[in-house]
């Protein structure tokens, strides 16, 4: 997925194009993806008419024995996701991920698998949360002289609680029916679906959870991306991208 604007990291081009330690996103994303060994083919969902992004795509392609094409976004991520699902040849499992969650390490991508071919449906990597939780009235008025206090209605055990990642897994099939219904959602309905784990548990399907990185955090605005760069300066070697498997 990798048909976001980046608006909010304020760079005026797709979030994709924006580069890391002198790398795009989107490079930066494929690397890990093919590396881990675990796709034969990749679909690459990008804005409408961006060329850049095709060029990037096909300069991977080239240096792939994976079949690696692209599809055009829509106006939501379910929208993208339906467009990318519908560009994949026939398989049986099928896996999600963004861009934006970059320096996801290869391992990840192989958990995620793995366990698809254990059996399960739906899998998602996931991490445990560190900060206390509460949970807030969105509705309810601000206190008399707090501006924007809200009312706290519980505190969740963090033991229970994990910060989910991508990539998320999926049976090809499961998936693409839920991704069916969901097209007749509404507008507010569709917002309410924030990733492809909850459109299937929506569906009724059982969501598996195995463990995912701190290094495959989501890069949404400026201080994600020094982050980024801090941790790839890290990293020694540096990762190849002159060819992959």
């Amino acid at each position: 997925m990798a048909a976001g604007s980046g608006t909010r990291l304020g760079h005026g081009i797709p979030k994709a194009l924006v580069e890391v330690a002198g790398t795009t996103l989107l490079e930066h994303a494929l690397h890990a993806a093919l590396t881990s060994r675990v796709a034969h083919e990749v679909v690459v969902v990008l804005p409408t008419g961006d060329e850049r992004l095709h060029a990037v795509c096909s300069k991977i392609a080239e240096k792939t024995a994976a079949t690696v094409s692209t599809a055009t976004g829509g106006s939501s991520r379910n929208d993208s996701v339906r467009a990318g699902l519908a560009a994949l040849g026939p398989v049986d499992h099928v896996l999600v991920h963004d861009a934006a969650r970059c320096l996801t390490p290869a391992d990840v991508f192989v958990t995620v698998a793995e366990a698809l071919v254990a059996g399960a449906t739906a899998v998602v990597p996931g991490i445990a949360v560190a900060d206390t939780i509460k949970s807030i009235d969105p509705a309810a008025a601000t206190a008399p002289g707090l501006a924007a206090a809200h009312l706290v209605t519980g505190t969740p055990e963090r033991s229970g609680l994990r910060a989910i990642q991508t990539p998320q897994g999926f049976d090809a099939r499961a998936l693409a029916a839920a991704h069916a219904e969901a097209a007749a959602l509404n507008a507010t309905e569709a917002a309410a679906i924030t990733d492809d784990a909850r459109l299937m548990e929506v569906a009724g399907a059982e969501v598996f959870v195995v463990p995912g990185s701190v290094d495959a955090f989501k890069i949404t605005t400026a201080l994600d991306l020094l982050l980024a760069e801090a941790l790839l300066a890290s990293r020694h070697p540096q990762p190849p991208f002159q060819e992959y498997p």
